[in-house]
């Protein structure tokens, strides 16, 4: 979901795969036989942080995914931005919604009119979305970037809107995940993360441990940046990066000499 807007009057959010100004978000398994298992992960920020749980969808039945969302009202003119992240063993279609308060989304769904795109927002699906990206040591080096999410160095991908089924780019490769890895990075190297085209916040995983990029706040476009890593001794390090939406890009990744007492001048 990115910069899904509610225009008028007050809705709720009931969950979230199904997109409607109550936003709700279902699934609905489409073989008749064949119960599927679904996971979904790790939630935080609306819902609070929640341990990933496993879902079991009857053949033919649609389900609301998070109905505990419902507790939550979304104020006209406020944005609902996420990331979901779930794994399913079978055929599922997940819509997005948003229904008036009081209206029942997995009922509505069937009466619900198809949104035409709006020209602003990517919709579609992505496959082959990830890219793996390895520095070996020769490259990882002092003074050196990477730039993500512009359109000549990291190219949008392509795919379909399911609703349409016209052909979408994505600008940005938002959704997309990135796996960076630098095979060694030399002492004193510190990896820093500079939003070059607007405000920007968001968070990674490095080395399987998750840093939000700024802790605090947000960083303004050029002039600041975060410090991800600083290597006390030689090293690898890997990297897992997803555009946030809502946050503007490019976004580079600098390698720069900064030993402590540098960073503390």
């Amino acid at each position: 979901l990115k910069g899904f807007r509610c225009a008028t009057d007050m809705f709720v959010i009931l969950a979230a795969f199904l997109l409607v100004c109550p936003l709700a978000a279902t699934a609905a398994v489409q073989e008749r036989d064949r119960v599927i298992q679904l996971t979904l992960g790790e939630l935080t920020a609306l819902v609070g942080t929640q341990s990933p749980k496993a879902i079991s969808i009857p053949p033919g039945k649609t389900i609301d995914l998070l109905p505990s969302l419902a507790a939550g009202t979304l104020q006209p003119g406020f944005c609902v931005s996420a990331l979901f992240d779930l794994t399913v063993n079978g055929p599922v279609v997940f819509s997005f919604v948003a229904v008036p308060s009081g209206t029942d989304p997995v009922t509505a769904l069937p009466t619900l009119p198809t949104l035409p795109p709006d020209g602003q927002h990517t919709r579609g699906t992505f496959p082959m979305a990830d890219l793996q990206l390895t520095f070996p040591a020769e490259a990882a080096h002092s003074d050196g970037h990477l730039v993500l999410g512009d359109l000549e160095y990291d190219p949008p991908i392509s795919g379909t809107d399911a609703l349409t089924g016209e052909q979408v780019l994505n600008s940005g490769n938002y959704g997309m995940v990135h796996e960076i890895v630098f095979e060694r990075l030399e002492k004193s190297t510190a990896l820093l993360l500079n939003p070059r085209g607007g405000v920007y916040c968001g968070a990674l995983s490095m080395n399987n441990l998750v840093w939000e990029t700024p802790v605090e706040k947000y960083l303004s476009p050029q002039r600041q940046a975060v410090i991800i890593q600083r290597m006390q001794i030689p090293g690898r390090v890997r990297v897992e990066y997803s555009p946030p939406s809502g946050s503007h890009l490019p976004v580079n990744f600098l390698l720069l000499d900064l030993p402590e007492n540098k960073e503390q001048s």
